[in-house]
């Protein structure tokens, strides 16, 4: 019987994430047809990320550690990408996303990991 009653409050909360979600597949559904953006725009964009991925290839390039191991992963993201930019196509680009994701994910767990632990008196 409680759970009955704590049903309908259950659903009321979860409506406005069910719309949300709703929403969401209808838009992924309509594609880039609904979303009024001009053409020159998604163009001039797709030319930026590109060109932002070249710099970020070009600035990580640079911080290549000198003497790492052929099995270090920072040697090894940086030869894929260098690999990739021969590529046709948004490899390059979508790779260099992937690598930045991993890369604030793994910044952003650091902190946490390397606090001191106090100690108790």
């Amino acid at each position: 019987g409680v759970r009955r009653a704590a049903l309908p409050a259950q659903r009321a909360r979860c409506e406005p994430l069910a719309r949300l979600n709703d929403a969401i597949r209808a838009a992924a559904a309509q594609g880039q047809r609904g979303t009024g953006e001009l053409a020159s725009v998604r163009r001039f964009r797709r030319a930026w990320s590109g060109t932002r991925a070249e710099e970020r290839v070009v600035q990580a390039a640079l911080q290549k550690p000198s003497n790492a191991g052929p099995l270090n992963s920072q040697v090894l993201v940086l030869q894929s990408l260098e690999l990739m930019r021969a590529l046709p196509g948004d490899y390059l680009r979508r790779f260099v996303g992937h690598v930045e994701a991993l890369l604030w994910l793994e910044a952003a767990g650091t902190p946490a990991a390397s606090r001191p632990k106090r100690q108790r008196r």
